[in-house]
């Protein structure tokens, strides 16, 4: 973890393809900067945040943003721990799962035929080929926080 001083800068991006008005995104940015401002204003604790505006290379899983924090806080290719070091993230790839033991939730019915809940599938794997590209483990917030089994996962070809 960095521990540093820091702040907030987002900038669009001019090269992105948007959909709508032109200014669609420099709005986008500036309610997200406000956002991110009155949380870290509550919390008064020093954050830098970072946040990729456009699918380029500062989009993970591509590794152009830990490339960037770590040239802004001047730390070398070496000094990061990755052994030691893991991301937490939820687009891990997981694939849907049924729960054991479950059943309708209505009233009556049932039977052989009736749908179990389940587990939805990640929405994406960007999280964990992220971290598979910046060479540190990856770990979903239920693993890391909760002590829970890793579940299985397909790794998905990001764009």
């Amino acid at each position: 973890m960095v521990r540093r001083d820091g702040g907030l800068t987002l900038h669009p991006d001019p090269h992105a393809k948007t959909k709508g008005p032109k200014n669609l995104g420099k709005d986008r940015v500036a309610k997200f900067k406000q956002k991110c401002g009155a949380v870290l204003a509550q919390l008064d604790i020093p954050t830098s945040v970072y946040a990729a505006t456009g699918r380029d290379l500062y989009r993970k899983p591509r590794a152009g943003m830990w490339d960037e924090v770590c040239e802004d806080y001047d730390i070398a290719p070496g000094e990061v721990d990755r052994e030691r070091s893991v991301f937490v993230g939820d687009a891990g790839g997981r694939t849907a799962v049924l729960v054991q033991g479950g059943g309708s939730s209505g009233g009556g019915g049932g039977g052989s035929n009736a749908k179990k809940p389940a587990v939805a599938k990640d929405f994406s794997c960007s999280d964990r080929n992220f971290a598979h590209n910046v060479g540190v483990s990856y770990q979903t917030p239920e693993e890391y926080f909760l002590g829970e089994a890793p579940r299985e996962f397909h790794r998905q070809r990001q764009r």
